[in-house]
């Protein structure tokens, strides 16, 4: 048998009043209960499981908490702020970009976060204002060049700033990462993926002559031996 509370105590927002009534539930079977005073001074019935458990917290005359406001994202036209020359409509690419950088360095819940925010990549304060900042980003940034240009940092350890910033084709990010393998080639370093853009090779011809088999710079170009099925 649940051993029923001693007077005035208190579970949450609830005060025993008479520790024990026995009542009758609807299937006609005995329920141990107490008569505790709510927090807003009204007294209730309360069953001693449901009490012990923090359920019933609050009664009807409670007043509800309302949820906590999340802040809210301004709207790209809120955001341009006094640059000229630029719609509202045309400039949500590089509206894009930029909310999509602040939530993955500020926001624990983006998906990106422990790579960007969580590494402790940051976005430089002007570009972090609420009401100026994406003014600032596209006078800083300039507009995107086209839908497939995506926003790059030249140093991928470095933070978002106007120094370390810059559009850059989709398919030429995947050059600039940290796991990116770099050669010395005609006298500077090449991302393998860019100087096999440049010799017009495949990535893994490239990476496997330069990188696994260790053949001479003056060979890297040679085209690859392709052999017949009837040879």
């Amino acid at each position: 048998m649940l051993h029923p509370p001693s007077k005035f105590q208190k579970f949450g927002g609830n005060t025993v009043i008479v520790p024990r009534i026995r009542r009758v539930n609807p299937k006609h079977k005995s329920v141990h209960c107490a008569l505790v005073a709510c927090k807003c001074g009204a007294l209730k019935t309360v069953d001693l499981h449901d009490l012990r458990a923090g359920l019933r917290q609050r009664c009807r005359r409670c007043p509800r908490k309302s949820p906590p406001t999340r802040p809210r994202l301004l709207s790209v036209k809120e955001t341009l702020g006094d640059v000229p020359h630029i719609r509202a409509k045309d400039a949500k690419p590089e509206w894009m970009s930029w909310t999509g950088m602040k939530l993955r360095c500020t926001s624990k819940n983006h998906n990106k976060f422990p790579i960007y925010g969580g590494r402790g990549i940051k976005v430089c304060a002007e570009w972090l204002e609420p009401s100026t900042g994406f003014s600032r980003f596209v006078a800083d940034m300039g507009r995107k060049p086209a839908s497939d240009w995506t926003l790059e940092r030249i140093d991928v350890d470095g933070d978002y700033e106007p120094a370390n910033c810059i559009w850059l084709e989709l398919h030429k990010q995947g050059w600039n990462k940290r796991n990116s393998v770099y050669v010395e080639y005609e006298g500077r370093s090449w991302c393998i993926g860019e100087l096999a853009q440049h010799l017009n090779l495949c990535h893994s011809t490239l990476y496997n002559r330069a990188v696994n088999r260790g053949w001479p710079q003056e060979r890297w170009a040679e085209p690859v031996r392709t052999t017949s099925k009837n040879s």
